[in-house]
């Protein structure tokens, strides 16, 4: 009985240290205007980094499919607001568009300024209108 136990305590201890990934993965997803793309990055997890410091870093590691990004910054949040990625901006105004910041499919709370990706997180940035937005 004694093996049996210790032995599954082993076997979850591997199981659970191969599974301990410092890592995350971060998407760009445009699929409503050209140019239309879906870009994808594993980034590692740095200490008290925001994720608009990974934006950065993505466009700097995989400069021709992460090229650029364009923010707003407001004094009131305090925060930046992704307004364009890889030249592709959101038109709230005109058609309802915005860069949408989803983790897992579930959309974030706070913004690019705030979050700090954990291990295992799947950031995806999209461009979405009202109409398909994720809730």
């Amino acid at each position: 009985m004694f093996t049996k136990i210790f032995l599954c305590i082993i076997l979850f201890g591997i199981m659970d240290a191969k599974d301990n990934r410092k890592d995350f993965k971060y998407t760009v997803n445009n699929v409503l205007q050209d140019p239309r793309f879906t870009e994808s990055i594993i980034l590692k997890i740095k200490p008290r980094r925001y994720l608009i410091d990974y934006m950065e870093e993505a466009c700097r590691i995989a400069p021709t499919r992460f090229t650029n990004f364009t923010a707003t910054y407001f004094p009131s949040v305090p925060g930046y607001l992704i307004n364009a990625i890889n030249g592709v901006a959101g038109n709230y105004n005109r058609d309802h568009s915005f860069w949408q910041i989803l983790n897992k499919g579930v959309a974030l709370v706070v913004g690019v300024s705030q979050y700090i990706p954990r291990p295992r997180d799947n950031i995806m940035f999209n461009l979405t209108d009202s109409a398909t937005e994720h809730h």
